[in-house]
């Protein structure tokens, strides 16, 4: 299902011509370095301190993509299977560890949070208050400790900034052919996120 919506997508865009919005340009801004730099330091001393993954759901998940990888076969009775089927096409891809991707990939790629603080802080002229303003969340300990749990509900969290970003960029454009743009990056996204609050 996911692969699925990425080629479609894919084939919406060479048909459409859709270019990319402006969350996946890196910005030439070295506060962004700085912000992203800082947020690597804090989750890697975490994964240094704690080198267990948080909470015994994830755990029910690994050993679940664990038997996938190993069968080749998903249970899709069984809770959860798009979740599974999306570990699953990241391990057959990239060939990282299952594990690994559940103690660090998927809580690195809430880094789509700090984006989101990022982007409203653009205005703020003072450089050290647009970094302490970027790296909000990191100061809430629930935010911090749901974005190190890897589980379904993940997903949704990492898609939902994104979804936030593009709808402020198409309240601001002023330019038709821009807004179109940002809908259709919009509407997959907002179909993702529908997808995993199910899954």
């Amino acid at each position: 299902l996911w692969l699925t919506f990425f080629l479609l997508f894919l084939l919406l865009k060479k048909w459409k011509n859709i270019p990319l919005t402006d969350i996946f340009v890196l910005p030439k801004d070295k506060i962004f370095y700085i912000v992203l730099i800082v947020f690597l330091l804090a989750t890697v001393i975490h994964f240094f301190l704690y080198p267990f993954i948080p909470e015994a759901d994830p755990y029910t998940f690994l050993s679940q993509t664990d038997q996938a990888t190993t069968n080749h076969f998903i249970n899709t009775s069984g809770s959860r299977p798009i979740f599974l089927v999306l570990i699953y096409i990241i391990n057959s891809i990239t060939h990282i560890n299952n594990y690994w991707i559940f103690k660090i990939i998927l809580p690195l790629l809430n880094f789509t949070t700090i984006l989101i603080f990022y982007n409203l802080s653009r205005n703020i002229k003072n450089n050290i208050l647009r970094i302490v303003s970027s790296l909000a969340p990191l100061y809430l300990p629930i935010f911090y400790l749901e974005m190190l749990i890897s589980r379904p509900q993940s997903i949704f969290l990492i898609l939902l900034p994104i979804m936030l970003f593009i709808s402020t960029e198409i309240i601001k454009s002023k330019k038709n052919q821009d807004n179109i743009s940002h809908i259709y990056w919009l509407i997959l996204f907002v179909t993702l996120s529908a997808a995993s609050i199910k899954i």
